[in-house]
């Protein structure tokens, strides 16, 4: 049933606006998840998700548990650096619930720690660790795009043509492999600076700065 999702979501359309009522979300919600869930959503610009596409949450029933977010289907995301989706907002969605917990201070104060943690030195999500776990994990599917590429390759030009062209027929070496050195060369060498430029202006991110 969905009656702790529309509890969750009356909770926070209300407005988080006091202690008390933070302590009935962090009740429902595991807050910690969902900020690193949201960071790299936006980390990656996710381009693709709304009240019902490409998300998932669940949560432990008996006894109660909270909800808790996992990536799924992130397919429009890495596309340029500077990309900024953080004004997104739709009801009973990841970024609806964004929206109104970032007006909360416990929630920002979480937030900028999860920045801290994972976008500054040896962070999962600093230049040199994300492109090293891409790299790793592309180069397990190095072999499989070509299978991939047989199976889906002609289909959207020769079965279903759907909204946009042009229809061309992907493979691995003119498409797969020269996305894989812009993402590593281009993407995520910048992207974290650009990132946290994009943070700093939503008023969620602050760099500590010395003045001499």
């Amino acid at each position: 049933d969905t009656n702790a999702w529309g509890r969750l979501f009356a909770i926070v359309n209300a407005g988080v606006t006091n202690a008390a009522i933070w302590q009935q979300v962090s009740g429902l919600l595991d807050v910690t998840n969902f900020a690193d869930y949201m960071l790299l959503n936006y980390y990656g610009a996710n381009a693709d998700w709304d009240h019902a596409s490409n998300w998932y949450a669940g949560r432990r029933r008996d006894p109660p548990g909270q909800y808790q977010f996992l990536v799924w289907d992130g397919e429009r995301t890495l596309e340029q650096v500077t990309d900024d989706r953080m004004d997104f907002d739709d009801d009973q969605s990841p970024p609806r619930l964004f929206q109104k917990l970032k007006t909360a201070g416990e929630f920002r104060s979480l937030f900028a720690a999860r920045v801290r943690r994972h976008c500054l030195g040896d962070g999962v999500l600093t230049p040199p660790r994300a492109a090293d776990r891409f790299r790793k994990l592309a180069a397990t599917l190095d072999l499989a795009i070509v299978a991939e590429s047989a199976r889906w390759g002609n289909y959207r030009n020769d079965f279903h043509r759907y909204k946009e062209g042009p229809y061309e027929r992907y493979k691995r070496n003119d498409h797969w492999r020269p996305e894989i050195q812009r993402l590593l060369h281009v993407y995520f060498p910048q992207r974290t600076d650009a990132f946290l430029q994009i943070l700093e202006r939503q008023g969620l991110w602050s760099p500590v700065r010395r003045f001499n």
